[in-house]
């Protein structure tokens, strides 16, 4: 604190306008007037007041108190060697006094220290030379209080932002504190890894971020440093990097209020998700592809023998790549998702080797299931593939730890019910892509129609020596008109789907578990119920 600043407290203020009224020029009975004694009586600071010898002249009842005095009359006369067992601290305190009589330069707010470790107390003393009406020194006023808390109370608050301090320093993502009137409050060390900007280039940038951001995309990204946006906003963008780079970037937004709840800037955070975005184009330039594929064999194959609608035993090409396409969505989103989180956490080194290993064999799972895909369609008809007894809870365990990643990013609860162990005949993997597609169409319907609290719940039973699989979600309900077509092929709600999912459910579950399907809405949702006879009673 500056002098002029300290002149600004009214505590300060008062000892500047009064010093020379405590003693200059006035007897005894004047500073001894009740009103005055009242007055520094009251004061939560102690007092005194001294002659130009060192022997104290008065001080306020706190000050007699701190002193261990019964009264503040008794320390009159007395000197700082009186007073302090100590006789270095009490020649510490004359030398000092001394200064400021001898310089008659005010001190204001000193910080001393008495003590080590826990047990150290902190005092804050404030010395002013008093002056006589002709302006000679002729005393010295003192003014001290115990200001440890307060120390303490800073001292915990500086630890505090130098850890934030450190932790912000070791951010990976680019993120920054942009205050109400638009200025740049901080960023984070990672832009320069990120964008190649320093923080200082940052600083010095005029209209930071935008400089920063695509030409193109200034427009849509200036609303997220928008104070008066929403709390919470995220949104995707290009940014240009030093070096002339185009890269893509995920930033995610919240408004910081002030101690009042008002907006007090905003903060921002950025990710630099470039690999992601060429993996989604490379993804959506295979779809294209794929579909118009699938549309060009679907015609040849509805103008030579409408295979699939008669439910034939013939597949030809053209129906084999549609279903191959139609499958490998799911387990492409379940990759890319799976990849994606590997990445993030090797890039916060939030994995280690045993994670890292677990999620790999998750990957070379979900590929084994695609390349699976291409062998069953082309055999789908053929009587070669064999079957085998196997368990219902085994094989829905299986398929929720393929989309494990990507129903945990949609936030969906799942939970099992299983009280009896079943076993049915027939191909694990055709059950399993059955359920996929179950699953898959709950968490599609689950994302659209339900910001939260999105829960799918599978019960497994035994009736009638029938294993029953249920399929509850409480996302939104199919009207009257859908839920006649569901099963229908090329029938779909989506607007990129290809209606051929649910269809390959039916005839696989007849077909070839002898069971059945059916879907119903319920209270809060849709349940699909499968039936497939034990594998004893087809045995």
């Amino acid at each position: 604190m500056t002098f002029e600043e300290t002149r600004l407290s009214p505590f300060y203020r008062w000892l500047e306008t009064t010093s020379d009224r405590i003693w200059a020029g006035a007897d005894e009975e004047t500073v001894s007037t009740i009103p005055f004694r009242q007055l520094i009586d009251e004061l939560p600071q102690c007092i005194f007041w001294k002659d130009v010898h060192g022997r104290f002249i008065g001080c306020n009842s706190v000050g007699a108190k701190r002193l261990g005095l019964q009264q503040a009359e008794q320390i009159e006369g007395k000197t700082d060697g009186d007073l302090h067992q100590d006789p270095e601290l009490a020649h510490y305190l004359q030398v000092e006094d001394c200064k400021v009589i001898q310089g008659g330069v005010p001190v204001y707010r000193v910080i001393s220290r008495d003590g080590q470790d826990d047990s150290a107390r902190w005092y804050e003393t404030s010395k002013i030379p008093l002056r006589d009406t002709e302006g000679l020194i002729i005393g010295l006023l003192i003014c001290y209080e115990d200001v440890t808390e307060r120390v303490r109370s800073e001292e915990a608050q500086r630890q505090h932002c130098e850890r934030l301090d450190v932790a912000a320093n070791f951010m990976h993502n680019w993120s920054m504190w942009i205050d109400r009137n638009g200025r740049l409050r901080w960023v984070s060390p990672a832009v320069e890894a990120v964008a190649g900007y320093s923080a200082e280039e940052c600083y010095a940038m005029p209209d930071y971020p935008l400089p920063i951001v695509h030409p193109e995309d200034q427009g849509h990204t200036a609303a997220i440093f928008d104070i008066g946006m929403h709390d919470r906003t995220e949104t995707q963008f290009r940014f240009v990097r030093k070096d002339g780079k185009h890269r893509w970037g995920a930033v995610a937004k919240r408004v910081i209020p002030d101690k009042d709840g008002q907006p007090n800037g905003v903060y921002s955070s950025v990710i630099d998700i470039t690999t992601q975005k060429e993996a989604e184009e490379i993804l959506i330039e295979l779809n294209k592809s794929l579909e118009l594929r699938i549309l060009a064999a679907t015609e040849e194959a509805a103008t030579k023998e409408r295979l699939l609608l008669q439910q034939s035993r013939y597949a030809g090409m053209g129906e084999m790549i549609g279903h191959i396409a139609h499958q490998w969505r799911q387990p492409l989103t379940a990759l890319g998702l799976l990849l994606q989180n590997v990445e993030y956490d090797a890039r916060d080194n939030l994995i280690d080797t045993a994670e890292l290993t677990e999620k790999l064999q998750q990957a070379f799972h979900l590929v084994a299931v695609m390349s699976s895909t291409i062998d069953d369609f082309r055999n789908f008809f053929h009587p070669v593939s064999m079957d085998i007894s196997f368990g219902v809870l085994e094989c829905v365990e299986g398929v929720l730890r393929l989309l494990d990643a990507s129903l945990s990013h949609a936030e969906i609860a799942v939970t099992v019910d299983a009280p009896e162990a079943c076993q049915v005949l027939g191909r694990p993997n055709e059950m399993a892509q059955v359920l996929l597609n179950l699953l898959s169409n709950a968490k599609d319907a689950l994302v659209f129609y339900r910001p939260d609290h999105r829960q799918i719940h599978i019960n497994i039973a035994i009736e009638d020596d029938m294993a029953v699989i249920r399929e509850r979600n409480n996302g939104d309900f199919i009207s009257e008109e859908d839920i006649d077509r569901i099963f229908d092929p090329y029938y779909t709600t989506k607007e990129e789907g290809t209606g051929l999912g649910l269809y390959m459910c039916k005839q696989i579950i007849e077909e070839h578990f002898g069971g059945e399907i059916g879907v119903a809405n319920t209270e809060d949702g849709v349940e699909f119920v499968l039936k497939v006879p034990l594998a004893r009673q087809n045995n």
